[in-house]
């Protein structure tokens, strides 16, 4: 059996969320305490978190830890632990796992709950150990994985959403680079049609540090739109206009 044990110093608070039933199943899957094992709140510094080495699953209630002095020395603790936490608060307005999917910070109304009974009570009579997804579980019920792939399209929905927007920004000011090739492109045009004329004596060379002729600058932007061997590809074209053959 898979060991659970639940921290709560208000006792009231368990029947504010939870009705007579919720209560007593609840009590009877997982060890519920109004303090910690061995706790002495007159010498709060010298508490050893190592009493909590049995429990696979540890619940305490943040402002307990808070109130006691605790939370840096928890902290630590939980860092070496092998141990899943869990912090509830009425003060969290959001749900998070964090610390290498160790912890929990979950609102107190989310934790008092039926959904959270359930799993208890499954996970309590187990005897298989703890693995990655047990706070998942804890959070989001059995179809877990519905609310983590509906999040992921969501983001990635608002991650093409930005890159569209960023594209259509780099395909304007490269159509504003285009048309500006073009309109240089037709001056050049102009300086070959004087080239080959007979009575023109000027060579190339000379126009070319004579005249402005427009330099090929770095599409930098472009790294966005095309792979590298399209970018060299666009850049030699641009190149060609002004290359009399």
């Amino acid at each position: 059996m898979n060991n659970i044990i639940l921290i709560d110093d208000r006792k009231q608070r368990k029947s504010d969320h939870l009705n007579l039933n919720q209560v007593t199943r609840l009590l009877n899957c997982v060890e519920c305490k109004e303090a910690l094992p061995s706790f002495d709140h007159l010498i709060p510094d010298e508490y050893d978190f190592d009493a909590l080495n049995g429990y696979d699953i540890i619940a305490i209630h943040r402002s307990y830890l808070a109130q006691n002095g605790l939370m840096s020395s928890f902290s630590k603790y939980m860092e070496k632990s092998k141990s899943y936490f869990i912090l509830f608060s009425g003060g969290f307005s959001q749900n998070v796992i964090s610390n290498k999917s160790k912890l929990l910070k979950i609102n107190s109304i989310d934790f008092y709950s039926e959904r959270t009974i359930s799993f208890f009570e499954k996970y309590s009579k187990s005897v298989e150990k703890s693995d990655s997804y047990i706070l998942l579980n804890i959070l989001y019920g059995k179809d877990w994985k519905l609310p983590l792939l509906l999040r992921s399209r969501l983001l990635l929905w608002k991650y093409y959403r930005k890159i569209e927007s960023t594209y259509r920004s780099d395909l304007d000011e490269f159509q504003k680079r285009v048309n500006k090739t073009n309109e240089d492109n037709e001056k050049m045009q102009e300086l070959r049609v004087k080239l080959n004329n007979p009575s023109t004596h000027f060579s190339l060379n000379s126009i070319l540090q004579t005249e402005d002729v427009p330099e090929i600058e770095e599409i930098d932007n472009l790294k966005n739109l095309f792979p590298d061997s399209s970018i060299s590809f666009i850049r030699e074209e641009i190149k060609k206009m002004f290359i009399n053959k």
